[in-house]
């Protein structure tokens, strides 16, 4: 609430207090809908920091963040641009969890609390606390995105662009489209779930963004397939029935299993596919 109100915005949106939780049917619409939640809101606050709620976001109240490193080499001051945030994102607990991956595919701007610093990410440009570069400078002419020389985003163009990206839906093909779909599936299967049944709806967001596009994505209880393509429908369909656990989670006792209810991400552990 604090980090809200410093920056002038009136409304706050938390998933867990904003959706009755009592009320199966209304949390259900809410879930389903969440594309447009995050599509539709100015900034989403991520916390990668700390293990549950409780931690804070370092930097605000009573919550330090952990020191910086600097040196005084005669009047010298050397002082460190600490690790970039791709790290701390990636060893986070809020990378793990199922439920999150929809906060960085879907939203149009990020402001994330690392231990460190802070990070933010449009999906034109990105920035780290650490550095003051001239994003004037590093802007293309008409300030739509950041010049190509400069480091990608991590969730835009950069190395976890295959987990967390979106697409251009005047360029992508409808296969592009459906290997983009089963990727950002393969990454969330590895993410943890505190409950079983939540495995499709900790997706929905997601799932709607592809069914919306322009190179529609379907699926069936999981199994995605290409409704625009008749003569590709059947053969993408059986595609993505050709999916196994990776070698592993074979190998984790407990882990690899299956839940109650129909589905391939109702399948526990994470999943590769295979296509013929």
């Amino acid at each position: 609430m604090a980090v809200t109100m410093d920056m002038g915005f009136e409304h706050l949106w938390i998933d867990k207090f904003c959706i009755d939780q009592n009320d199966g049917k209304e949390k259900d619409a809410q879930i389903s809908q969440m594309d447009s939640i995050y599509h539709n809101a100015e900034l989403t606050i991520i916390a990668a920091a700390g293990s549950d709620p409780t931690y804070g976001l370092p930097g605000i109240g009573n919550k330090h963040r952990q020191p910086h490193p600097t040196l005084v080499i005669r009047d010298i001051n050397i002082v460190s641009t600490l690790r970039h945030p791709e790290k701390a994102i990636q060893s986070s607990k809020w990378s793990t969890r199922g439920w999150t991956l929809q906060e960085a595919v879907l939203s149009r701007r990020r402001l994330v609390f690392t231990d460190d610093q802070v990070y933010f990410e449009c999906n034109a440009m990105n920035c780290q606390e650490s550095l003051s570069p001239s994003l004037e400078r590093f802007h293309v002419k008409n300030k739509s995105k950041f010049r190509n020389v400069m480091r990608a985003g991590i969730f835009g163009r950069g190395d976890l662009y295959e987990q967390y990206g979106m697409f251009d839906e005047a360029t992508i093909s409808p296969t592009r489209n459906l290997s983009r779909f089963t990727e950002i599936v393969r990454r969330y299967t590895a993410r943890d779930l505190t409950k079983d049944e939540d495995s499709l709806r900790a997706l929905c967001g997601i799932v709607r963004e592809f069914e919306t596009s322009q190179s529609q994505i379907f699926q069936i209880q999981g199994i995605s397939y290409l409704p625009s393509m008749p003569d590709k429908a059947l053969k993408s369909f059986l595609d993505s029935l050709m999916w196994f656990h990776n070698g592993i989670s074979i190998m984790v006792v407990g882990w690899l299993g299956r839940q109650s209810s129909f589905g391939k991400y109702q399948f526990k552990g994470k999943f590769l596919t295979q296509t013929g």
